[in-house]
Formats: structure tokens, C-alpha cells, sequence
């Protein structure tokens, strides 16, 4: 072991927070080599005036224990460097005076060297000149281990941990006169399982000790024996069990459509059966959660009522289309329900002047001339079959359902038509359109019972072209005029009248 030797006798030594810095760069420290759990190497550093050796792992707490020298003393190994609490006082030390210094031998005192922690021995010595020395050697003392000798822990009912409070605790190696108890606030424990059922052991961690020297003892973590054993009984009624009834929306068609809390189902003979609006089924739901065997009530009979539909109707379509007198019907459908709901369409009243509309009897198509529901005249527009051989204008035609009288035949209404040849004029019209009949070349009878026409009320070539010697028969009491008229408007000179 090296050594610092002093070369005079006359120097004094003082080892002060002052002028540590300055003695250890002229101390010689020879340090053994500890083996730690770390396996971690050591530095060397001032600390409050003495000299401590430190682990150089991070937040570890070895420190050197005895293995420090300072000249003029020398340590020898009798004494341990790490002690467990027994509650004595830890002295004992050798610490010996260098073969080199002239004077007492070193005076020890102990500080902190009962409790757990660090405790300090203190090195004094006055050499025969007066000169003095002084050193600070550090050691551990660590928690006494304490055993458990019996446990207690309080039953309950399930609730879905493996926790229980502890009640009681007896424990071995605690020294008689110290001032030493269990700290059982919030002390827990943790059985093997979390569901219900008798439990003979239990695990403990963490387990803390209060009084005065509670902190030089220690209770290991571990599995320990109940002293009676305890019960977890099942608890009442499984979690989040549902109402005993139910509202359902219209777009549950069955039982199994219908929501029930998490880990809650219908029953298999249940849930195929169908609903229906406004009318309530019983039901029943069952608890399958993985922790269904920790309740008592595990299924509820609950009485479902389907809403009726709020309906989500389409545009609906014409089934009855309105007429001028008579209302029409607008049929809707629900996409959800398929139900069905009608509506009235308001009558269309009279057409306006000028629109073109097909007879109720479907021969011909007429154009609106005066508007009215009661006094409406049209125009004899064409036939709807320009291949019929027989033609009638008649004096009053419906549509819609309103009777209209015909009073005019549009202008080339049969123009052309090769295929008419029998013509009857009804007794309203007074107007007959220029061309009207124009090259008709079969018409060869026509009967006109109207008595209103006039030359003006002619158009042109009304009647030019039909046959050469077809018979036209008119009003007694018109003969000789429409005889003149009718030639004037192209009807040919072969052409033969009749009175009627």
C-alpha cells in the first residue's frame, strides 16, 4: 500500500472544507477495488471537507465504504464496509496512525452510524509538535429484512379487479423497543384471479412501514398464505343491463335489429321475430360478456315497440289525370314502408284560346276558340284518320268532358285527302277555312246542315277539286244561294244540289 510521508515534523495538517482541493493534489489514495451490481468503476471528488469516492453509474447510490486512505493515517480492514440495521450502534474501526507520525494515536468518532443511511467516522490526531490531522471514512448501514408471518385481507363483492384491501399483517424481525407499524393506508393486495370465487393466497408489493424506525426495515414483494381464506361473491346484476322497455326505430323489421348495450345480445329464439309498428314483443336479452360468470342476473326480459313509419314519400305520379271539370289523383309511395297516400289534383278549368286538344271521342283534333266551361267553340282542326271514307264535323264535340260547339273548319283541314268520301257539316259551323277540301277528288257526297255560312265565312277553293259530279245536300231554305256560294268557292259545274 502506498504512502505519503510528511517531510517535517513541524508542519500542521488541517483537512478543511478550504483546503481539501489543495490536499488532494497532494494525497496519494489507494483505493481496493469494490465489486458492485453496477460493476461500475469509481471517482474521487471533495464533499463537505472530506474525500468521496462515487459509482460512476447514473443515479446509483454506492459509495466507498472504508477504502479511502489518507496520509498520515492508514485503515486496516476490520471493519465491514456495508452493515444491515440491528438497531446497535456500528464503531469498531482501525484506523492507525502512519509508522512516520510523531504523536497520539487517531481519536474515532461515529456519526449517524445506528439508522439506515450513510454513517461517518471521523479521524483526529495531534502530533508531539502540536501539528494535527484529521480524515472522514464513510459507511452504509442497510434496511433489516422482515418477514410476514401472517396476512389478512377483506372479501367483497366483483367488480372486475383482482385487488382487495388488506386488513392485517404480522411480521417477523422487528426489533422489540422500536417504534414500528404497518402502513396500511391504501395497502392492497392482488389475488391470482379477478373473478369470483374463495382465494387461499395473495401477492404483496410495495408494502411500506410508518413510526419511527419504520425506515430501517424492509418487506419483500412476494406470494403469501391467508390466514382464512377469502371470498369475491358474484355480484347482482350484470353491467349496463337495458330498460325493461324499448323504443325501437321503424327500421328494425326484427328483434335482432335492435341495439343493446356492449356484451349484451338477443337470445337465438329471440332475435329472428319479426316487428311490427306500433305493436310490443317481449324479448329477452343476455349478458355474454367474457365476465359473465361473475354475475347473478345475466338476462332480461324486455318489452320492444317498433315506431310506426315517419315516412319517406316520393314524388308521387298521376293515377287519375284531372280534366276540365273533374279532379285528378296523385298517388305517393313510401320507400321505407311502402305505404300509400293520395292526393286530389284541382280541376283544369277551361283550356285557353288556341291550344289543340283531341275529342273525348278521339276522331278528330279541335282548337280551343272561345274559352268557357259552358259556352266553348272550337275549330274542326283534321281528322285523327286521314284514311276514313266518311267524315262528320259534328254541331258539338266534348273534351275533357265540356261540350263545345263547333263552328269552324280550319283552313287545308282535308287538303289533298283522296281518301274521304262522304262528308256531313254539322248545324254550328258558320266558318270554313280556304281550302279546306281542296282537291278531295273522291268526296262525292256532302251534307251541310249548317245555315250560317256566308261569303265571307268561305275561304277560297274551299271546294275546289272534289269529285266533278258529286251531290251536295243543303238547307231547303239556303238552296239557291249555297247553290251559287258553294260554286264560287270551287265546287264544279257537274256538281249536283239537293234540298233537305
Amino acid at each position: 500500500m502506498k504512502k505519503h510521508i510528511f517531510g517535517g515534523l513541524a508542519k500542521t495538517i488541517l483537512f478543511s472544507v478550504a483546503l481539501a482541493a489543495m490536499l488532494m493534489l497532494s494525497v496519494t489514495v489507494q483505493a481496493e477495488e469494490q465489486t458492485h451490481s453496477c460493476n461500475a468503476g469509481y471517482t474521487y471528488g471533495a464533499e463537505g471537507g472530506m474525500l468521496v469516492e462515487h459509482c460512476t453509474v447514473k443515479d446509483c447510490t454506492h459509495q466507498a465504504f472504508a477504502r479511502i486512505e489518507y496520509p498520515p493515517f492508514k485503515y486496516t480492514q476490520t471493519f465491514e464496509a456495508s452493515f444491515v440495521y440491528d438497531g446497535m450502534e456500528k464503531n469498531g474501526a482501525t484506523i492507525l496512525k502512519d509508522d512516520n507520525w510523531q504523536g497520539a494515536d487517531p481519536v474515532l468518532t461515529y456519526e449517524d452510524n445506528v439508522n439506515v443511511g450513510i454513517a461517518r467516522v471521523y479521524a483526529t490526531m495531534t502530533g508531539t509538535n502540536g501539528e494535527s490531522a484529521s480524515a472522514v471514512y464513510v459507511f452504509k448501514i442497510t434496511e433489516a429484512p422482515v418477514s410476514v408471518s401472517m396476512v389478512s385481507a377483506q372479501g367483497r363483492v366483483y367488480d372486475g379487479t383482482n385487488k382487495v384491501n388488506i386488513l392485517s399483517l404480522e411480521v417477523n424481525g422487528i426489533i422489540d423497543s422500536d417504534d414500528v407499524s404497518v402502513n396500511y393506508s391504501g395497502l392492497k393486495g392482488t389475488l391470482p384471479s379477478a373473478d369470483a370465487g374463495t382465494y387461499n393466497e395473495i401477492t404483496l408489493s410495495g408494502v411500506t412501514l410508518k413510526g419511527e424506525h419504520g425506515s430501517n426495515y424492509k418487506i419483500a414483494d412476494g406470494k403469501y398464505t391467508l390466514s382464512a381464506p377469502i371470498v369475491i361473491s358474484k355480484a347482482e346484476n350484470a353491467p349496463d343491463m337495458p330498460n325493461a322497455v324499448m323504443d325501437a326505430p321503424f327500421s328494425c323489421k326484427t328483434v335482432g335489429d335492435v341495439s343493446l348495450p356492449w356484451g349484451w345480445k338477443w337470445s337465438d329464439a329471440d332475435k329472428v321475430k319479426g316487428l311490427s309498428a306500433n305493436v310490443p314483443l317481449t324479448a329477452t336479452a343476455v349478458y355474454d360478456g367474457a365476465d359473465k360468470n361473475n354475475y347473478n342476473n345475466v338476462q332480461k326480459q324486455i318489452t320492444i315497440t317498433r315506431s310506426a313509419c315517419e315516412h319517406a314519400w316520393d314524388s308521387g305520379v298521376i293515377t287519375k289525370k284531372p280534366t276540365a271539370l273533374k279532379k285528378g289523383v296523385r298517388t305517393y309511395k313510401c320507400s321505407a314502408c311502402q305505404a300509400v297516400r293520395t292526393e286530389n289534383i284541382s280541376p283544369l278549368g277551361a283550356p285557353a284560346v288556341g291550344k289543340k286538344f283531341k275529342g273525348d271521342d278521339g276522331k278528330a283534333t279541335y282548337k280551343i276558340t272561345k274559352s268557357s266551361l259552358t259556352k266553348g267553340t272550337v275549330e274542326y282542326v283534321k281528322p285523327v284518320n286521314k284514311k276514313k271514307s266518311t267524315v262528320s264535323v259534328p254541331a258539338t264535340v266534348k273534351i275533357d268532358g265540356v261540350t263545345y260547339k263547333v263552328t269552324s273548319i280550319a283552313k287545308n283541314a282535308f287538303k289533298d285527302n283522296k281518301y274521304i268520301k262522304n262528308l256531313t257539316i254539322g248545324k254550328n259551323v258558320s266558318q270554313i277555312g280556304a281550302k279546306a277540301f281542296y282537291k278531295c277528288i273522291n268526296l262525292k257526297t256532302v251534307k251541310i246542315s249548317t245555315t250560317k255560312l256566308t261569303s265571307k265565312k268561305i275561304g277560297s277553293k274551299a271546294f275546289y277539286g272534289i269529285k266533278s259530279k258529286a251531290v251536295i245536300k243543303v238547307p231547303k231554305k239556303k238552296y239557291s244561294f249555297y247553290k251559287k256560294l258553294l260554286r264560287d268557292k270551287g265546287a264544279g259545274k257537274k256538281v249536283s244540289y239537293k234540298k233537305f
